[in-house]
């Protein structure tokens, strides 16, 4: 794989692929058990692992089939006080958190200087892969960080991008299958088919002279680079592919918003050609209090077997979002703005939306109804069967987990998050 060459003192501070981690991880005792625990086996069992930015880095462990068993673990506590110990190096002091799509990966800055570490979502095996120990990273707001650095995975999880908001020329890449990392003079903003493999790509235009005007990166970690813009392009967004597409975890299909699209249609493709329209308006932007309503990291997220489709978006005619209050505006007005819906991939339909579990949702130990609530994230289990959601109501804070099928609420509880991917049982 061709890559950019670093200035020669950049590598100093990069261990080498066998380092042995520092951190050691903490022992993992159940503190709280909703029900009683069976002899867990893990092709019946999923994690959900929930990082909370200031709180800790816990994992919620329960099966996909009845009888619903859950196990809470709090694997990781902050301290963020205590910055310059490697015992404090743990997602559980992160500033900046990133979960992969599909490969059971975690990657975190933390601690002063700043460190790059990648580990396993259950933190059985981190590995430092950067320190900054020129402080060429600084971020202003410690240990309340306001978005200084952000880090992003590539849809098939190989490499890893270190953005920098003040200076895109410092922006870094990690390579997984080299174990390198290199500067990253590039803004990934478009999807094409590549014309070396003929499946979609991601196209980098150049943010540096001298360089090439793209890097192309293809699916399996493989990097090209050219001097000619892409033909039959899928989709550009300046403001980041993350916010408007997905992609399915074999690569072969891509589910997007059309940012130059007034008519706000959900657009499902394939490398063959295939396509699928669904969800007419169902781009964000398109909401009456769009300001208001700002995109989550993820909103479009597939199940890890392609057959539903997760999307934060304005709801349908058939399906629509529930309206929604702004409690601190005089006159109680409501508002149409964007919920998460579940889309079957095969016919575009939408099977479940926030309106089916809004009595679930809105229990006695949440106060009000479900105008007031913002659901500000989720994500959905690998099988496609379960979604968490995270929501908040003036102070107060809520992760549920709904059952797809029936549209229940399984399980609830009080805890405000940060992030939060399903993976695999440690």
């Amino acid at each position: 794989m061709n890559g950019i060459t670093p200035s020669p003192d950049f590598r100093t501070t990069i261990p080498s692929a066998s380092l042995t981690p520092s951190v050691i991880p903490p022992s993992k005792t159940p503190v709280l058990r909703l029900t009683p625990t069976e002899t867990l086996e893990p092709d019946k069992f999923f994690s959900l692992y929930v990082y909370r930015l200031g709180v800790g880095y816990q994992v919620v462990d329960f099966t996909l089939k009845p009888p619903l068993n859950m196990r809470f673990l709090d694997v990781v506590t902050s301290a963020p006080n205590a910055v310059s110990s490697p015992s404090t190096q743990g997602p559980g002091n992160a500033m900046f958190l990133a979960f992969s799509n599909f490969l059971d990966k975690i990657a975190y800055w933390s601690g002063l200087p700043g460190q790059l570490w990648i580990s396993d979502p259950a933190y059985l095996t981190p590995k430092s892969i950067f320190v900054d120990s020129k402080q060429q990273y600084v971020v202003e707001h410690f240990p309340n960080p306001s978005g200084e650095i952000a880090l992003s995975w590539t849809p098939d999880d190989q490499n890893l991008l270190v953005s920098v908001k003040a200076d895109p020329n410092r922006n870094l890449i990690y390579h997984f299958q080299t174990d390198i990392i290199d500067e990253w003079p590039y803004q990934c903003d478009g999807i094409a088919p590549s014309p070396r493999s003929g499946r979609f790509a991601i196209w980098c235009s150049s943010k540096k002279s001298g360089q090439h005007q793209y890097a192309v990166l293809e699916w399996g970690g493989e990097i090209w680079y050219s001097n000619t813009a892409p033909s039959n392009e899928v989709v550009r967004s300046v403001d980041g592919l993350a916010t408007i597409s997905g992609w399915s975890s074999d690569g072969e299909q891509v589910a997007y918003f059309e940012p130059d699209d007034p008519t706000g249609y959900l657009t499902i493709t394939s490398t063959q050609g295939l396509g699928l329209k669904t969800l007419p308006g169902g781009a964000y932007w398109l909401s009456e209090k769009q300001p208001l309503f700002l995109p989550p990291e993820s909103p479009i997220q597939w199940s890890q077997n392609g057959a539903k489709l997760l999307v934060y978006g304005n709801g349908s005619e058939s399906s629509p979002c529930p309206l929604w209050e702004n409690i601190y505006e005089e006159n109680n007005v409501s508002y149409h703005v964007p919920c998460w819906q579940v889309i079957d991939t095969a016919t575009g339909k939408t099977i479940w939306t926030l309106s089916n579990s809004a009595n679930e949702l809105i229990s006695s130990n949440t106060p009000s109804d479900i105008q007031s609530w913002s659901f500000y994230q989720a994500s959905i289990s690998p099988d496609g069967m379960f979604l968490a959601l995270a929501s908040k109501n003036a102070g107060l804070d809520q992760l549920s987990i709904v059952d797809l099928t029936t549209s229940k609420v399984l399980w609830a509880f009080d805890v405000s998050v940060g992030a939060m991917r399903w993976g695999k049982i440690p």
